[in-house]
């Protein structure tokens, strides 16, 4: 079904032929589309009651938020709620969505990208995550989050039972005290299944921050760390993460600074726990990338730890992989924190 009919509907106003044309719709995507205030009224008076859309994606505006709240309380298939771009979302438009949210139970996964959410916006989207009994998948995209959004959510993270999916990609105003503050979280945390962290400047003692909370970690199985750049001695660590944990099962290290030596200490990881790696765009040779993907196309299943340790020789390419060197003063921030942390619980 063409979008174009939908403008053609829409400038028609005859809503009974909108929602004909809705009901030949699961994934409704009007990214494309230039919709105006008016049109997005009635376009959202005909989602209201909808039955076949379960995933919808708009390019935020002022405007939008108030419709998409009401499409959001009546509305009881929609599952996937995307929106992109735009400029700042305020406060007033963020609490629109919470009212929709509060009220909707079909809602899995929320996603904003592109979007800058001032503090004063993500308290009150953290009061969504926190109250919400449906979403699993969360993604903040580029949202302009610095120490102090990181932190609080943190917190919300803490608690929450619902979030399997997490997507903190493009947060380059982050530092070490909001980043600290989430992989404290996360290291106990059972129920995230899958993390992108791509393009957060992840490497040398930021990379270590990330290991130690891997190392304790034992329900990620898939990680996204493109675009970080991360160096062949970011790999030496993460074997050390490799060889303990057992749970990862795919890592994207795509678009960073990787080559062949790295690349080539990784490889036990494909063989024997079956786990897949992305080097795209890294700084591998074509012989290499080519070596990469035969092992990954014939890559065992992942298999259980006492398996593994019954491999001989599983571990022998990481035996003379020397110990990470010490932190000094970020080692000493991460233990802090989790002694001012232990201290508050108690």
């Amino acid at each position: 079904m063409s979008l174009e009919l939908i403008i053609k509907i829409l400038k028609e106003k005859n809503i009974d032929d909108l929602q004909k044309v809705l009901n030949d719709f699961t994934n409704l995507d009007l990214t494309t589309l230039i919709i105006i205030d008016k049109d997005f009224e009635l376009l959202a008076q005909a989602l209201k009651n909808n039955k076949t859309i379960t995933s919808l994606t708009i390019s935020f505006k002022s405007g939008v938020m108030m419709e998409l709240s009401k499409v959001l309380q009546d509305n009881e298939t929609i599952k996937n709620v995307v929106l992109e771009g735009g400029d700042v979302i305020t406060e007033p438009e963020m609490y629109m969505l919470k009212e929709g949210l509060d009220k909707n139970k079909s809602v899995t996964n929320l996603s904003i990208s592109g979007a800058k959410i001032p503090f004063e916006s993500f308290e009150i989207l953290c009061d969504i995550i926190g109250l919400s009994k449906t979403i699993a998948t969360l993604v903040l995209n580029d949202n302009g989050l610095s120490d102090g959004h990181f932190i609080l959510l943190a917190q919300v993270l803490k608690n929450n039972e619902t979030i399997t999916n997490l997507s903190l990609c493009g947060c380059d105003e982050i530092e070490d005290e909001g980043l600290l503050a989430l992989v404290q979280i996360l290291e106990n945390n059972s129920r995230i299944k899958t993390l992108n962290l791509s393009d957060n400047d992840l490497t040398g003692e930021r990379f270590e921050f990330l290991a130690q909370m891997l190392e304790e970690n034992s329900a990620i199985t898939t990680l996204n760390l493109s675009g970080n750049g991360i160096t062949d001695e970011d790999i030496l660590r993460l074997v050390k993460v490799l060889e303990v944990n057992t749970q990862i099962t795919s890592i994207n290290l795509s678009r960073n600074e990787i080559t062949d030596k790295g690349a080539a200490l990784l490889m036990d990881f494909i063989n024997i726990n079956g786990v897949a790696f992305n080097f795209s765009d890294c700084e591998l040779s074509p012989k290499m990338q080519e070596i990469v993907n035969q092992n990954i196309e014939t890559r065992p299943l992942p298999i259980s730890s006492q398996e593994k340790s019954a491999q001989k020789g599983f571990y022998k390419s990481a035996e003379t992989i020397p110990s990470p060197k010490p932190l000094g003063n970020s080692a000493s921030k991460l233990d802090s924190q989790k002694e001012n942390s232990l201290s508050h619980s108690t």
